[in-house]
């Protein structure tokens, strides 16, 4: 049986400085929702787990945390009934379980997007990276003031285009309330359109890339973790497609041209590589958090 999460009133409380707070039992009992005003006049939408207990006799609750802010992909991070999809909310048990706190920027919903993948999805091209960016400096320099939230220990965790923008938000020359001290990217683009000219990291970086990705091919950003060996790492895991860790049942997605083969896109869950690919993730932000 999974173990639900618990979250406090008192984190949805803190999260009120500059945001307003929304009811929401419906969506998940292991995410509270609350909400930004972004620079350009819309709202970002945060789902936030608080870090488990500590499994001690006494627990002290004035403890600061680590926190992973995470950034969706391009379908988004709700299902279609508005609710956060059940891999967010695996994720956010994941990783909530280490002791972490976990907030998930939905940089959609607030500007009225459902999607962003393909040409004819809805509402695509409307939110370009430049403003998941500002989501994220919003984000951190909110989560800065929270008293569940160490300041010295946040990470950025994106998936695909949340990905891409992980990368984007890692550059050398970003402002931040708080620096970051680690990324981890999911088959992220690091192509010349995604990477630009004179990107250099800021801090380490895991990508984790799937050998068999024609989505977002992974040769790029093996080339990019071997230009910046002594702060990217890569790991690119065999008979793994885009979204490897994901329980997705794996499909084609004729809508969606892959660059490299001239045909729709694949997708779907590898468990070999989703195991692998997770362990990965844990190791690397438990080193970063130290």
């Amino acid at each position: 049986m999974r173990r639900n999460l618990r979250f406090l009133g008192g984190w949805a409380g803190a999260l009120c400085l500059g945001a307003s707070v929304v009811a929401q039992p419906a969506i998940a009992q292991s995410l509270v929702r609350s909400a930004l005003p972004t620079a350009d006049a819309a709202k970002l939408h945060l789902y936030t787990a608080l870090a488990a207990p500590a499994k001690t006799a006494k627990t002290d609750k004035t403890a600061k945390a680590p926190t992973v802010l995470a950034l969706h992909g391009c379908a988004g991070m709700l299902s279609a009934p508005g609710r956060p999809t059940p891999r967010v909310q695996a994720y956010a048990q994941l990783l909530a379980a280490q002791g972490w706190n976990v907030v998930f920027t939905d940089s959609f919903t607030g500007r009225g997007v459902k999607s962003v993948c393909g040409a004819k999805a809805s509402g695509a091209g409307t939110v370009s990276q430049a403003q998941r960016l500002q989501d994220t400096q919003l984000a951190i320099a909110h989560l800065a003031q929270q008293p569940s939230v160490d300041p010295a220990r946040i990470a950025v965790l994106g998936w695909s285009h949340g990905g891409t923008a992980t990368l984007q938000a890692s550059a050398r020359g970003v402002d931040y309330a708080v620096k970051p001290v680690a990324a981890v990217a999911f088959y992220p683009g690091c192509g010349p359109a995604s990477v630009p000219k004179g990107w250099a990291p800021a801090w380490p970086i895991l990508l984790q890339l799937g050998a068999l990705d024609d989505w977002t091919d992974p040769v790029p950003c093996q080339k990019l973790a071997a230009q910046w060996s002594s702060t990217l790492t890569q790991t690119t895991y065999a008979n793994a497609y885009h979204g490897f860790d994901s329980d997705a049942k794996f499909t084609q997605l004729p809508a969606i041209i892959s660059r490299s083969t001239g045909l729709g896109v694949h997708l779907g869950g590898e468990p070999a590589a989703k195991a692998a690919s997770q362990a990965a993730l844990l190791a690397f932000l438990s080193k970063a958090f130290e």
